[in-house]
């Protein structure tokens, strides 16, 4: 199914939506269950040091994620606004640019951080035995980002070729084999946690051999072409996608600003009850941004077509369906968290498990605020309105969490500390809607 006005007008808005939103939410959920399998298997057969150690890494990789998300994210909403306007050669430029400055400049903080691991890994929480987990740990964790990376700017052109099914199943393909690869490296072989990391990098190798292999299609819109002219296009991609490049490299220095603020309130104990929870929310968070890839491509056509009507249909199924979810996720873990800290939680003691359980339910009121946010971030990137997607991204993902962050848990302590998201998550909601008002598909159509 070709993207373009014509299908525009062919479908409803519901309709249309599921097709892209479905695929993108599947993806996601294997995508997530792989990270909890990985979880599970780490902390119920190696030990929850171990568990500690592979919350420790990840953040480590986020300036890479950022740059992979912030040119790709930018350049879909370019070239969608281009095949809008049915120039599919400058879509292709766009592409095949985008392409070449992933590859290379994502590349670099990579490197870095396997050159410099030995000195980073204390920086960012690794002691004892937890440090010589997280450098068995490392190694497989940067290969994996690289190629996931790569894999990601793929799949998200093949969704904007309008093969959204193709993208999702680029993630469920390669999720599934993480979880098969997981017990055979860590409970059958003994790999260790240094299995866990090489199960995922395998896993993203093959999402990203498929995405490659689907541009080589005959029928393929979207190609890889000779570069011609300059790059403006990317740095306005760069530009325009600058909200999640704060989105996702604050992934990593946020989690790693609250573990160190943990560790030094009770040690390890304070690391493990924080990475319970920042598994749901990194999960909401997941979901959310799996609803805005199925928006991003559909509203930044629209816009090219100047078609308003669908623009806010999109938008309004999007919110409601985030808001649904996260309604639904917050009465479970209101409920019963106990299902979250015992899966991933094994021989603690009582007052760690009571800690992983406080910051599970104060950390509910996250996920309303986070789903929409995360919305009206992709919302404003797909419109080209830079500034107000980078201003909802920075207040949530970083000023808001930094400057609390830095002064909450030295008032009050843990609960501070537990309560640094929740706050961030509303105020920025509240910023959001408000920029809504002079961006909407009106007043942008008209202009």
């Amino acid at each position: 199914m070709e993207l373009n006005n014509k299908t525009l007008i062919e479908n409803t808005s519901i309709n249309l939506f599921s097709k892209f939103a479905i695929p993108s939410i599947l993806g996601m959920i294997m995508g997530s269950a792989a990270v909890f399998v990985d979880g599970f298997f780490v902390a119920h057969f190696i030990s929850s040091d171990a568990f500690t150690a592979i919350n420790i890494v990840w953040p480590i990789t986020a300036l890479s994620f950022g740059i992979y998300v912030m040119l790709t994210i930018g350049s879909v909403a370019l070239a969608g606004k281009c095949i809008g306007e049915n120039n599919i050669r400058r879509a292709n430029l766009i592409f095949t640019q985008t392409l070449i400055v992933v590859f290379t400049i994502a590349s670099i903080p990579l490197l870095i951080a396997y050159i410099f691991r030995e000195r980073l890994l204390p920086i960012f929480g690794a002691h004892g035995n937890v440090y010589e987990l997280s450098l068995e740990y490392i190694e497989g964790v940067l290969v994996a980002t690289f190629f996931w990376g790569m894999a990601y700017v793929l799949s998200q052109f093949v969704r904007l070729n309008g093969s959204p099914r193709f993208a999702s199943s680029m993630f469920i393909i390669s999720s599934m084999v993480n979880m098969i690869l997981d017990p055979i490296f860590i409970v059958v072989f003994h790999f260790g946690v240094a299995g866990a990391a090489w199960a995922t990098a395998i896993a993203q190798i093959i999402a990203f051999i498929m995405g490659l292999l689907y541009f080589f299609k005959p029928n393929c819109r979207l190609k890889i072409i000779k570069v011609y002219g300059g790059w403006i296009y990317i740095l306005k991609a760069a530009f325009n996608g600058f909200s999640e490049f704060l989105s996702n490299f604050s992934s990593g220095l946020i989690p790693w600003l609250f573990n160190i603020t943990a560790y030094n309130i009770s040690g390890n104990r304070g690391i493990l009850a924080y990475s319970v929870a920042n598994y749901a929310i990194m999960f909401f968070i997941m979901l959310a941004y799996s609803v805005g890839e199925a928006l991003e491509p559909l509203v930044s056509v629209s816009y090219g077509s100047k078609n308003k009507n669908r623009m806010k249909d999109f938008l309004k199924i999007s919110i409601s369906l985030i808001s649904s979810i996260s309604i639904l996720a917050s009465i479970i873990l209101l409920i019963n968290p106990n299902i979250l800290v015992n899966m991933l939680l094994k021989e603690v003691d009582d007052e760690t498990f009571k800690d992983a359980l406080f910051f599970v339910r104060t950390s509910i009121p996250t996920f309303v605020g986070v789903g929409i946010n995360v919305i009206m971030s992709a919302y404003y990137t797909s419109v080209q309105k830079a500034g107000a997607s980078a201003m909802v991204a920075a207040l949530r993902s970083m000023i808001l969490p930094i400057l609390l962050v830095l002064t909450l848990p030295n008032i009050f302590g843990f609960i501070g500390l537990v309560l640094v998201l929740p706050i961030s998550e509303v105020v920025t909601l509240m910023v959001s809607f408000s920029l809504y008002k002079n961006r909407r598909a009106e007043v942008l159509i008209d202009a």
